[in-house]
């Protein structure tokens, strides 16, 4: 659900000062699906998506990490996925929001916009990312958690593209990239290709955490027994 922690991360603290002591990173450990769009001009930065494979109802973890060229601050960027990728590099060839269930048929804007944003992404167009989530502010560093944004299936949005419209709400096309697989780019840290994922939080990572929990109680037990026998010697 849009809640999900997958994608998040945990983070132990050290006791004496709160300071962050050691942390990973919640993964899903079934093989995975990577889209991504890299955008090079205007904006720059990366949206990726990730999705359990061959199962299209699946979350879809989105990350988003963008900033102006100028590295100036902006906000209220309206975003979508649109129908078709990106031709010769003008955001006008991708046609409109990518809707396959065409959600927006003569309900009007006022109660689209409405049934969207209160009642969950059922009422949304599958493109419609401002609608499902929030508008972007720039720079920008964000995940989201989406029901639904298939990967996979007839209705995927793999191929297709993402266009960042102009700050303040305003309609114009500011800056678009196409969704990629990501095995056929090169990629960020952050996303990975397709292949079969490293052993996950539930693995080697809880494994990691349980044996530095068990080492500072240890090291906390020392120390009051320590000064346990200590106040007693002086009684």
């Amino acid at each position: 659900g849009s809640n999900s922690v997958i994608g998040r991360s945990v983070v132990i603290h050290l006791a004496e000062d709160s300071s962050r002591w050691v942390c990973a990173t919640i993964k899903n450990d079934n093989v995975q699906i990577n889209v991504i769009s890299t955008f090079e001009t205007t904006l720059s930065g990366y949206i990726s998506m990730s999705q359990t494979k061959v199962n299209p109802d699946a979350d879809t973890e989105v990350f988003v990490v963008l900033s102006q060229e100028d590295s100036s601050t902006t906000s209220a960027h309206m975003w979508h996925v649109h129908e078709t990728e990106v031709t010769d590099g003008d955001c006008a060839s991708t046609d409109g929001h990518y809707n396959p269930e065409g959600i927006n048929g003569g309900a009007g804007f006022t109660t689209y916009n409405y049934l969207c944003s209160s009642m969950g992404s059922d009422y949304c167009e599958v493109g419609d990312m401002v609608g499902k989530f929030e508008a972007l502010d720039m720079p920008a560093k964000q995940l989201y958690t989406d029901a639904k944004l298939p990967l996979s299936s007839l209705n995927s949005v793999s191929g297709r593209s993402i266009v960042v419209h102009d700050e303040a709400g305003a309609g114009a096309r500011l800056a678009c990239a196409s969704l990629i697989d990501s095995a056929a780019t090169s990629l960020t840290p952050e996303t990975e290709t397709e292949t079969e994922p490293e052993e996950g939080f539930s693995s080697w990572a809880a494994g990691a955490i349980i044996i530095v929990v068990a080492f500072a109680a240890t090291y906390f037990l020392a120390i009051f027994f320590t000064k346990k026998q200590t106040t007693n010697y002086s009684l």
